[in-house]
């Protein structure tokens, strides 16, 4: 059985130890941006560590895309940056010890599918959504 000295030792080093790597997983959370590019550079995005749009580029060759074709090389190339935060992300996880932790799950469930996946499963429908597009219940159908 440990003395009173010894365990609040033991707890003092695990407390030190706790705090050391959430200093490091918050310096390298901090360095965690992603950044992508078209193929030809004309459209550049950066995102933050969470994904969140930070900056959009747009080159002069983006003038002659239609509006559609744009919109689509945008979405496409963010999602490239945010693929590319969230791998400095689990980096980050990863050098504290933290690679199969609950919390990493939470954030990597949520990243943009690789390109080319089309085995994404959509995100869950609201619990009160019947699925019929309607607003009404379906017990009030056929009351009117």
């Amino acid at each position: 059985m440990k003395t009173p000295d010894e365990w609040l030792r033991d707890f003092e080093t695990r407390v030190a130890d706790a705090r050391e790597r959430s200093v490091r997983l918050q310096e390298g959370l901090a360095q965690a941006d992603g950044a992508a590019s078209s193929a030809d550079g004309a459209i550049a995005v950066r995102v933050s560590p969470n994904g969140a749009l930070q900056d959009i580029r747009l080159g002069q060759a983006c003038a002659g895309r239609s509006p559609e074709r744009l919109a689509a090389e945008i979405v496409a190339v963010a999602r490239q940056a945010q693929r590319a935060a969230a791998a400095k992300v689990v980096e980050a996880f990863e050098a504290v010890g933290e690679g199969g932790s609950d919390t990493l799950r939470v954030i990597t469930d949520y990243l943009p599918p690789p390109e080319g996946d089309d085995t994404a499963t959509p995100p869950p429908s609201p619990l009160d959504d019947d699925g019929d597009f309607s607003d009404d219940s379906i017990l009030r159908r056929g009351r009117r």
